[in-house]
């Protein structure tokens, strides 16, 4: 759920739902398992999806931002850069 972006727009409260636990059990099982909250794994994913889209699917740079959850494509490529170490831009022009 969280790595396909069904979680995306979901508040923790929605998730917990989801998967039958509580709001605490969740968090603490999450980040028991993975070393970090619910969240902060959706903002790691996100611009994974979109890396992941661009490469396979095409998209452009404002439709993988969209993807990312950033409705500015400069912030996306500010992100992207950080967590990759190279633009989207760049991304685009390796395929």
């Amino acid at each position: 759920m969280l790595e396909s972006g069904a979680a995306d727009q979901l508040s923790m409260e929605e998730i917990a739902k989801q998967v039958n636990m509580s709001e605490s059990t969740l968090q603490r099982h999450f980040r028991q398992a993975f070393n970090m909250s619910v969240f902060e794994y959706l903002r790691r994913n996100r611009p994974q999806r979109a890396m992941v889209a661009m490469q396979k699917e095409g998209l452009g740079i404002v439709q993988a931002a969209h993807i990312a959850g950033y409705n500015s494509p400069a912030n996306f490529s500010t992100a992207f850069r950080r967590a990759f170490g190279i633009t989207p831009g760049q991304l685009k022009d390796r395929f």
